[in-house]
């Protein structure tokens, strides 16, 4: 698969997370979707710069391909994988907390 079709659809379900704590209209969930606005921007930006520039160098947007390319720097590889694993929520990280947040208003 494609990764920025991959990060594309992380960020429509991300969003959709965000639309759905924007409708319970609680102080927690507009505290989460704040948080979560915040944190997905940051991310998203972080994942599509550090994708982008491996992209360049490696000329491969497949997914599997991608982590398995020795043209790319290690830096950049590793600065993807944390990317990767705070845009998943990674506990503790902003967007762990966001979408705590964000789930905690909806229930």
């Amino acid at each position: 698969m494609d990764i920025k079709k991959l990060m594309a659809i992380s960020s429509i379900l991300h969003m959709t997370l965000g639309t759905l704590g924007m409708l319970c209209i609680t102080s927690i969930s507009t505290a989460g979707v704040i948080s979560m606005c915040v944190a997905h921007g940051f991310t998203a930006l972080a994942l599509f710069l550090v994708a982008g520039c491996i992209v360049g160098a490696a000329n491969v947007r497949c997914a599997s391909y991608l982590l398995l390319l020795g043209t790319s720097s290690t830096a950049a590889r590793a600065l993807l994988f944390l990317m990767c694993w705070t845009n998943l929520a990674f506990p503790w990280s902003f967007s762990f907390i966001a979408e705590l947040y964000l789930l905690l208003g909806i229930l």
